[in-house]
């Protein structure tokens, strides 16, 4: 991707990197391969940790390096979206100035295909967009971007992309780019480099990255009549792919099945719904109990065996398959032990669709969509014990503190709920963070705190007690916090892995997730809950709308939150709410994000 689209991207008198098959690399899903030349006089001081990846692929995309000597072999797996990749040599970068700067921006400089949403909606012909997007390194100070197109100036600015608009079928562009480079942070002194892609037109067929994410509203009654939310969301893709995450209490089913049918317009086929991705974020009877009311599969206490319903299907007429199952790492063991819901699920896996198990580092990809896992941490680096069963394994429970007070569930509770999947799903250039019912104790471990012994507090009105997991591990060990931290040194994850457009809340309405500092690192406008906000059933539920106000507030948008009272319901959307007895809608063509109510017709 440098300039004149050569395949050499690197090179000085340590480090050649060469891209091998640049006419393959950029396809979604695909690999690209890259070949890395030391020279002679590099090899003992070379290390292949010193090749990183740049460019707006590079948080999803997965590297492996290959070889030894003066020859090694780099192969990049690319997620299913659109976007720029490269590589680079760090160290030479950090030790030899401002032209090896220059060099790596070429090394992730690429197009991006886009379509604006009234194409999609029929209002206008052909108005598709071009993106031109200079992928840099972290780490580099730039002065400005100033974009070209057949060597005329279109814009300078200081963001890295710009999207060229009322472009011709058929017709040939040049587009170009000079960036002015600081060398050093505190140096006034600027590099110009120039990079350009030549021969690029709108092609002849393409699709949008469009999604469609569903927050359905399964709250209702239990068996006793008492009130409860629920978890479920669905993500439908402009293909036609889709993903149900969570299926809510056990009366969450009908209204599922009802959702699917009725607004998302599903049809089935020979009796059957199928739905290629089924995510269970964790056992909690609240989000996982309403599958079998779908799968047609129930828990046959007396056999021992997950029995097929028919009696159940007599009833809906309709049957939905699950063609891949994503559990977490830490899931099947512990819990076949003593839920008949998660024996459910995992029977229904292993005999029926695909099992897929995660951990934090993980991805799934589909259709143009990213998965990334970014929690539960693999049971043996974090102790898990109180999984088996969480009421007795008192010791392994030691160092979780009741974040909230007497608004907290139980420690066994909170526990599952901080085993959540937690993930955050890319479709373009939009990001949404879910989080299952993670609190706390779970935001804090993704903002990297289990890597040092400070104390790290919990900042809410409610909260009780301070939380330090070096020395709640210490005292659950008996060793020292130092000993501890090495014991539990978990990945850090940066505001880079974590920051996202729209966060759906961790534990519906409760009091217990949503930091201040796990909210700036965040950096979402946009606020889901799966729950009703302001009711007298639900104390807690207010909470949200406080929090997010505060947020603001923190960030110096004070004046915005006048009449706060009546803006909120633009920051923060709660299926009860926004979606009267359905749910609500978020679609992304990767570019922006509508929120929509299906029933009421209303956008937001």
């Amino acid at each position: 991707m440098s300039e004149n689209t050569t395949n050499l991207l690197w090179h000085n008198p340590e480090v050649t990197i060469v891209r091998l098959h640049e006419e393959e690399g950029m396809v979604g899903g695909s690999e690209a391969v890259y070949s890395i030349s030391v020279s002679e006089n590099a090899v003992n001081t070379f290390d292949i940790a010193s090749i990183k990846m740049c460019g707006t692929l590079s948080e999803s995309a997965q590297l492996t390096i290959t070889g030894s000597g003066t020859n090694y072999q780099a192969v990049v797996k690319l997620p299913e979206e659109p976007g720029t990749i490269g590589l680079y040599a760090e160290k030479e970068v950090l030790t030899r100035g401002a032209a090896d700067y220059s060099l790596a921006v070429a090394a992730a400089t690429d197009i991006v295909v886009t379509m604006d949403k009234t194409s999609e909606r029929g209002a206008k012909g052909n108005d598709a967009r071009i993106t031109f997007v200079v992928g840099v390194p972290d780490a580099f100070y730039i002065k400005s971007y100033s974009f070209t197109l057949n060597g005329v100036l279109k814009s300078k600015r200081g963001t890295n992309e710009y999207t060229y608009k009322n472009l011709s079928n058929d017709v040939l562009y040049t587009l170009g780019c000079d960036l002015e480079i600081y060398t050093s942070k505190e140096n006034d002194t600027v590099v110009t480099k120039h990079v350009q892609k030549t021969n690029v037109k709108i092609p002849a067929s393409m699709k949008s990255h469009m999604m469609d994410l569903h927050m359905i509203n399964v709250n209702g009654f239990n068996p006793k009549g008492d009130k409860e939310t629920g978890d479920s969301i669905f993500i439908k893709t402009k293909n036609g792919k889709t993903a149900l995450i969570d299926t809510g209490a056990s009366y969450g089913a009908a209204k599922i099945d009802a959702y699917l049918r009725n607004v998302v317009g599903l049809k089935p086929v020979n009796g059957v719904i199928t739905i290629d991705y089924f995510f269970n974020t964790h056992p909690h009877h609240d989000h996982i109990s309403g599958f079998e009311g779908l799968s047609g599969y129930g828990w046959d206490k007396t056999q021992n065996k997950v029995v097929y319903n028919k009696a159940n299907l007599a009833n809906k007429n309709v049957r939905y398959q699950f063609s891949n199952i994503v559990l977490s790492k830490n899931y099947k063991e512990p819990l076949m032990q003593n839920s008949s819901w998660a024996k459910n699920v995992i029977y229904y896996a292993e005999n029926v669709g695909k099992l897929i198990t995660v951990c934090a580092g993980n991805y799934v990809s589909f259709d143009g969509l990213i998965f990334n896992i970014l929690s539960p941490y693999k049971a043996d680096e974090v102790p898990l014990q109180w999984l088996s069963n969480p009421a007795d394994n008192e010791q392994g429970l030691k160092y979780i503190r009741k974040a909230v007070g007497k608004d907290n569930p139980s420690d066994g509770t909170s526990s599952l709920n901080n085993q959540s999947i937690v993930m955050k799903v890319i479709c373009g250039g939009r990001k949404f963070l879910l989080m299952g019912d993670a609190e706390f104790f779970a935001e804090e471990l993704l903002l990297g705190k289990a890597a040092d012994t400070s104390d790290w507090n919990v900042k809410v009105s409610s909260t009780v007690n301070k939380i330090n997991l070096a020395r709640d591990l210490a005292d659950a060990y008996n060793i020292t916090a130092d000993a501890a931290v090495s014991r539990f040194k978990l990945k850090r994850f940066t505001p880079k892995d974590l920051d996202a457009v729209v966060l759906k809340k961790g534990h519906h309405g409760t009091a217990n997730n949503m930091s201040i500092d796990f909210l700036k690192a965040v950096k979402a406008s946009k606020f889901c809950v799966s729950a009703n906000i302001y009711s007298g059933d639900n104390p807690m539920a207010p909470t949200p709308v406080r929090t997010a106000k505060d947020y603001f507030t923190s960030l110096g948008h004070e004046a915005d939150m006048v009449n706060w009272n009546k803006k909120w319901q633009g920051y923060v959307f709660a299926t009860a709410k926004h979606g009267r007895s359905g749910g609500f809608f978020i679609r992304t063509y990767g570019r922006e994000c509508d929120f929509s109510d299906p029933y009421g017709k209303e956008q937001y």
